[in-house]
């Protein structure tokens, strides 16, 4: 059934690759090639026993193959497990083989080989030995797609013959062209199921590579893909660029760069499909220098497509990307202009400083669950697309990022970890919601209603602020302005500013203040104590830093304490420490001069730590 051993010398080539470089030429390395195995076998014995791990590994080899030893696959297995405790790839390969074939003392189990293949098929390699990783990933898909060892997985066998295939593996890509011909763990897709039956061809058995003819003659491709593009013709330009519809699956039957894909396959929770050939083409131009289209991985809906085009200059860059805008999505719908050819401070470090033209299409429509924004129910019917076109040195640059497939991603990526899960899972009690939570009437973590907005403004990819009126202003303060994530719009922050005309009365007055808001929610005498020392002048601007919690109010000055954090390391990922986060706020207060010396600016600002954690994850679903 499985022909392992047809792969004998292709085996051997591998292992030999793969070798350190110190054990070329070394005495228990040459004997053994020349033959002499009793001598090799004491050499790598008494190398074992320092625990040499290449020297285990042959052991376990020469225990398989039989070589100055019986041939005796138990102690085989016995060299390649202690081998594979130092992580080595050959010889979790090995044990792979051994319990996929059995006998010489080890019955055959497909679990066990299952599990020694995934490892193999999961860890970093070299690039020497990338040909042990692409058998492990093929016989994955062949376990999953029979259900050999594993329960049967349609989605699973995909997976690993796609990897396999991307790395040029003929026989994988064959298998993927029949599921895609049958719809087993995709959607059935002839056009794909062409693609990777016709590339498997050159690396196949002449036998088979005669039936590859018929078999590509039962697909209808042609009817195939005239009904895609009649069902892409239904959606708006903005919603379909290049050809490839936003929010919806990544078109399997596009061509795109096989190795520099698998390359980018790493991440748990993104398809990074490299070097896609789309079947539009930009006006004017044979092809497109690089085009990336970015999915969900448990998905695969396209979320953001990247493109970049070679221009000779500047001028010509902005002139051919702005036609491009009027004629194509700009011409049917009216988005909203964010930047018209100019910098964004939140895009600096990716566009450094290049000409940006900004605009949001049908961008409108907000999370009705403020308790729980990331885990939209009714997702499907978000709206809303970003088009970013930049120019620099004649390098243009075009990105759609779908925010509803965003929201999405950022859901996923919340569900893939337990602690946010039970974080969300845990609701909030409006009896339980400190009063401070909603100070000037504005509700911290939750979505800023429309009624309060006065103007609305951009800041960088992931926030918006807005200048608002408050429902409950307060006396010192005359200026109000509140910053929200862009996506959720849930409020970040919010910021208070009085004008006073001396930089002494300024200081009084926000110290004041802060004292107040000490005493009215802090039980901590302590905290009150302290404050009540400091002198006015003690305070510089943005380094006066209260911390409210629903059971305690914690003060600290610059160089004497620290702010309380929220963020915690759990499983490689910066989480919330603990349900306080949902109600911990940290308070800035200071004074400073306007910009025009007129008058001095009291301000006191409220952050949300955990809903800025939260913009921040939304900010890297967006990837940009």
């Amino acid at each position: 059934m499985h022909n392992i051993w047809r792969h004998a010398f292709f085996y051997s080539l591998i292992l030999l690759l793969t070798l350190p470089h110190h054990v070329y030429g070394s005495s228990s390395y040459e004997d053994r090639k020349s033959g002499n195995y009793q001598s090799a076998l004491k050499k790598f014995e008494a190398k074992a026993m320092d625990g040499d791990v290449y020297s285990i590994y042959m052991l376990g080899r020469m225990y398989r193959e039989g070589q100055g030893v019986e041939k005796n696959y138990q102690q085989a297995v016995y060299w390649f497990v202690k081998a594979a405790d130092k992580a080595d790839l050959s010889s979790e390969y090995s044990l792979g083989i051994i319990y996929e074939k059995g006998g010489y003392g080890v019955e055959r189990d497909y679990a066990k080989a299952v599990k020694w293949f995934q490892k193999v098929a999961t860890k970093r390699h070299l690039a020497e030995q990338s040909s042990i990783k692409i058998y492990a990933m093929r016989r994955l898909g062949i376990y999953h797609e029979t259900g050999t060892g594993v329960k049967q997985d349609y989605k699973q066998a995909v997976k690993w013959f796609t990897y396999a295939a991307q790395q040029g593996d003929a026989k994988s890509q064959a298998r993927l062209g029949a599921l895609y011909m049958q719809g087993f763990g995709v959607n059935r897709n002839p056009a794909a199921a062409y693609k990777w039956i016709e590339m498997s061809a050159d690396g196949l058995a002449e036998n088979i590579k005669k039936t590859i003819p018929d078999k590509l003659k039962e697909l209808n491709v042609k009817g195939f893909l005239a009904a895609r593009a009649s069902w892409r013709d239904k959606f708006p330009d903005h919603i379909k660029p290049f050809g490839i519809v936003l929010g919806k699956r990544f078109p399997a039957e596009l061509s795109y760069d096989l190795k520099d894909t698998f390359y980018k396959s790493s991440n748990p929770l993104l398809n990074t499909y490299a070097g896609v050939k789309p079947q539009q083409r930009f006006p004017g131009k044979a092809d497109y220098k690089k085009v990336t289209v970015s999915t969900s991985k448990s998905s695969d809906k396209v979320y953001k497509i990247s493109a970049r085009i070679e221009f000779d200059s500047q001028s010509q860059c902005r002139k051919a990307l702005s036609a491009y805008f009027q004629n194509g999505p700009g011409s049917g719908a009216v988005p909203v202009v964010v930047t018209n050819w100019s910098g964004v401070s939140d895009y600096t470090s990716q566009f450094d400083q290049s000409q940006l033209f900004v605009a949001d299409f049908n961008v409108g429509f907000r999370p009705s669950n403020p308790d729980h924004p990331l885990k939209l129910a009714n997702a499907d019917n978000l709206t809303g697309v970003r088009l970013i076109l930049s120019c620099q040195e004649g390098d243009g640059k075009i990105i759609f990022v779908h925010f509803p497939s965003v929201e999405k991603r950022i859901a996923e990526s919340i569900e893939a970890t337990d602690w946010w899960n039970d974080f969300y899972d845990s609701p909030e009690s409006p009896s339980n919601r400190p009063e401070y939570m909603d100070l000037f009437g504005i509700a911290l973590a939750q979505p800023l209603p429309n009624a309060q907005r006065q103007s609305d403004s951009f800041d960088g990819i992931y926030r918006r602020w807005f200048t608002i009126s408050p429902p409950r202003p307060h006396k010192l303060f005359s200026e109000y302005t509140v910053y929200t994530s862009h996506l959720t719009n849930s409020v970040i922050s919010i910021r208070a500013e009085g004008r006073f005309d001396s930089k002494d009365k300024c200081n009084r007055i926000i110290v004041v203040a802060a004292k107040e808001l000490v005493m009215k929610y802090s039980t901590n005498d302590s905290v009150i104590k302290t404050l009540k020392d400091i002198e006015p002048t003690d305070i510089p601007w943005n380094l006066s830093n209260l911390t409210l919690t629903p059971d305690d109010t914690y003060f600290a000055i610059f160089k004497s304490a620290e702010k309380t954090s929220i963020y915690t390391q759990k499983d490689g990922e910066l989480v919330p420490d603990s349900a306080k986060a949902k109600h911990l706020v940290n308070v800035s207060s200071g004074c400073k001069s306007s910009s025009d010396g007129k008058y001095w600016q009291g301000i006191v600002e409220y952050d949300h730590p955990l809903s800025d954690l939260i913009a921040l994850k939304e900010r890297e679903a967006l990837d940009l």
